[in-house]
């Protein structure tokens, strides 16, 4: 049917049809990014709506959230006693464990690691604290004391102390 057509008009039908083509594809695109916008907007809606309720979530709620991180830990040693292997924490996770059970009366100020070895430099306000702090620490399943000394100063204010823990496979 096409050999019945003079040639400048054949070359004019088929650049018509090739416009056709591009149109129908532009149309088409056009249409799946309305869509795709239009399903968009409610999670956009919902996303922004809970960002701002947790931008005002009071201090308690997100000190609540943060204990739920810390004990990530506990969860992947529950879960190697499961499978049945050994599970040793990361020092990321010994870390974050050390601070939890140090009360707001410790600062802790180095963490040194090296191979099995956490030594840990800070200061505590007073004795009972630090002794508090270093039966938490030991009674863990993750620590064993290795090693701890503590330094008096001429103020009895604050105690400067140095304690050294294995990190185990539990």
């Amino acid at each position: 049917m096409i050999n019945l057509i003079l040639p400048k008009n054949k070359e004019q039908l088929k650049a018509e049809y090739r416009l056709r083509i591009v149109s129908v594809w532009l149309t088409l695109w056009g249409i799946a990014f309305l869509l795709a916008t239009v399903f968009m907007v409610p999670v956009y809606l919902l996303v922004s709506e809970r960002l701002d309720t947790l931008i005002d979530l009071p201090l308690e709620e997100v000190a609540d959230r943060k204990g739920l991180e810390s004990s990530e830990a506990e969860v992947n040693l529950l879960a190697a006693k499961l499978i049945g292997t050994d599970y040793k924490p990361t020092v990321q996770e010994a870390i974050e464990i050390l601070r939890s059970v140090a009360s707001s009366e410790i600062k802790i100020n180095t963490f040194i690691f090296d191979g099995q070895m956490i030594s840990l430099k800070g200061v505590v306000s007073g004795q009972s604290h630090l002794d508090d702090f270093r039966q938490l620490a030991t009674a863990h399943e993750f620590f064993e004391l290795v090693g701890f000394s503590q330094i008096k100063p001429d103020s009895e204010s604050m105690i400067e102390f140095t304690m050294r823990l294995i990190l185990k496979s539990v």
